[in-house]
């Protein structure tokens, strides 16, 4: 784990941004490994997996290098890939211990939509 460990709530709270539902915030924390989450269309999945992958990074469970992130579009993939990239931007620049600083490999997650048609 990182040098301190950030919760989902005050990690939104640092990073600016809405603070999840508690049903979001659980699968934010989750231990790490695969995860299924079902929900309906506007429920905030995607906005749930961006904040997941930046709390693993903020709390050096996973390098940023080393996720994969997929859609089922390419205009949602790039999206997502923005949205995760700012925030890890903006988690360097207020937390200069944050494992992602100091890693020497790139600090995007590369993401991949399904192509389904």
């Amino acid at each position: 784990m990182g040098p301190a460990h950030l919760g989902p709530a005050q990690l939104a709270r640092l990073l600016r941004v809405p603070e999840p539902t508690p049903e979001q915030a659980a699968v934010i924390s989750a231990p790490p490994g695969p995860l299924a989450v079902i929900a309906g269309a506007g429920s905030g999945k995607s906005e749930t997996m961006a904040a997941r992958m930046v709390w693993l990074v903020a709390n050096g469970m996973v390098r940023p290098d080393r996720v994969l992130g997929l859609t089922f579009t390419r205009k949602a993939a790039a999206e997502f890939a923005d949205r995760v990239r700012s925030r890890l931007e903006r988690l360097r620049a207020r937390v200069p211990s944050c494992p992602a600083r100091t890693s020497r490999a790139p600090r995007t997650p590369r993401t991949r939509s399904a192509g389904i048609p």
